[in-house]
């Protein structure tokens, strides 16, 4: 199913006519506005009429930068709701001919495997019509326009033959970018979204400059004759964020530190203090504006230990594809990696106190540590049957509120869903699969760590419906 598709069965939907680029542009601003995309000149990303008709006329896929960032965290999360308001509340009201249309189209797409297809039915009806278009646009989204998507011949000799012989065939994949890769790419742990120095300082820069960018008005009153007590940044506040300013290049108005007049109804507090505030809307914008930098100057002290611990740390991300015409399940990989190489909890836990501290209770482990999905392969818990128990690690512990386990030994390996083996000359990975449908991928649950490179690693897959043992090897590459 194409993006052009896709279009022009939602437009036959909407209540009232909308053009092509009206439609385009909503849909589009559901990846834009969350991560506020700019064009090169630093102005809002827009598409303009010409690129919008190519992509319209499937002369060109969808602009690259939509492409890339469509499964962003920050568009992920708000993706249904911005759907519900913006497109869902102007359809008509018979809505399961929509679902029924488009769930047409996508069976007859020969690039979207038997397992995406089941999730895009299990939405498809008018109760979800908000999850199950956001899914088909994400998936649009990243059709290839040269890709031969027609339907393949059915109850042909050669069908009927092929579909008495299904069979899974799984191999080990690389991902490198968010896509499958022939060959493993080793990578900087730290490079990671959310844990680079560059990624950490164009925050803390961002937030600075929303902050100076507010001016709110000084109070007309003295505040001595005001019930309440003026709200103002303490001394040591102030000191610190003069030094992160000048380090980062920045020089802080004046009036940076002035909060016009905020007041509250106790003694004077510092930012940090969590008494109500009173004052001009301004001025608790600018309040809340200096509290979010020093929130995420503490988050950056807190993740300090962490970050020089594992500093030197890399780290492969893999996946198993089922390349074969039947589904497979209760598949098991085992990965073997020499000592010299892998970072194995036994390494890990060698590390400071603190930075295990961090690692258990302290960050976001799932958005370090795990392999989210990718465009042609799905995340670890896609493969989990709902019946499956959950590792209840300290984490994932719902209502968990920090007590601290001493033995680390027993916390760490609890965080990450593989077992790691040690032998005479290896550590052995083995991580296991409820199920994997046929022409799919999923990737493994989190990153191997490593400490030094790789030039391969040897594997072997044994599952439910595959007579043979796999064995083979994946090349590796160094990407950083």
């Amino acid at each position: 199913m194409l993006f052009s598709e896709y279009i022009n069965l939602l437009k036959a939907h909407f209540c009232k006519s909308i053009s092509n680029e009206e439609l385009c542009g909503i849909l589009f601003d559901s990846v834009i506005v969350p991560l506020d995309l700019r064009n090169k000149r630093g102005e809002p990303f827009l598409l303009d009429k010409a690129t919008i008709s190519k992509v319209m006329n499937n002369r060109q896929n969808v602009p690259q930068k939509i492409r890339d960032n469509i499964y962003e965290p920050a568009v992920l999360s708000g993706i249904v709701g911005y759907f519900d308001d913006n497109i869902v509340s102007e359809l008509v009201p018979k809505r399961d001919d929509l679902c029924f249309q488009m769930m047409e189209l996508l069976r007859v797409d020969r690039m979207l495997s038997p397992q995406h297809l089941a999730e895009f039915q299990m939405l498809a009806t008018p109760s979800s019509i908000g999850a199950f278009l956001a899914e088909v646009f994400a998936y649009v989204v990243m059709a290839d326009v040269h890709a031969d998507r027609t339907p393949a011949p059915e109850h042909t000799a050669a069908a009927v033959a092929g579909e008495k012989s299904s069979h899974p065939e799984l191999v080990l994949r690389g991902v490198h970018e968010g896509r499958l890769s022939d060959s493993g790419v080793i990578e900087s742990l730290l490079s990671r979204p959310g844990l680079s120095f560059a990624t950490q300082r164009d925050k803390v820069i961002a937030l600075f400059k929303e902050a100076m960018d507010l001016h709110p008005i000084k109070a007309s009153t003295p505040f001595s004759f005001s019930i309440y007590s003026p709200v103002k940044i303490g001394e040591d506040e102030q000191e610190l964020l003069k030094e992160v300013a000048e380090h980062l290049g920045l020089v802080l108005p004046a009036d940076f530190f002035e909060l016009g007049d905020l007041e509250s109804d106790h003694f004077p507090t510092v930012v940090l203090g969590g008494a109500e505030m009173h004052g001009s809307p301004e001025a608790k914008e600018k309040y809340r504006a200096i509290h979010d930098i020093l929130e995420m100057l503490a988050e950056i002290a807190k993740a300090s230990p962490f970050m020089d611990g594992f500093k030197k740390a890399r780290c492969l991300a893999l996946a198993v594809e089922n390349e074969g015409t039947g589904f497979d399940e209760d598949v098991r990989v085992q990965i073997a990696l020499p000592k010299e190489s892998i970072l194995s909890f036994e390494d890990i836990l060698e590390l400071d106190e603190a930075v295990l501290e961090y690692m258990a209770y302290g960050c976001d482990f799932d958005g370090i540590f795990g392999i989210k999905r990718g465009a042609d392969f799905l995340a670890y818990e896609s493969s989990c049957r709902k019946d499956r128990p959950m590792k209840l690690s300290p984490q994932r512990l719902p209502g968990f509120l920090g007590g601290k386990d001493p033995d680390f030994g027993d916390v760490i390996p609890t965080l990450f869903d593989f077992d790691m083996v040690e032998r005479e000359f290896d550590w052995q990975i083995e991580v296991e699969f409820d199920e994997i449908m046929q022409h799919t991928a999923v990737a493994f649950p989190e990153l191997v760590l490593l400490k030094d490179d790789l030039v391969e690693v040897e594997y072997t897959i044994r599952s439910k419906h595959m007579a043979d043992i796999i064995s083979g090897s994946i090349r590796i590459e160094k990407g950083f």
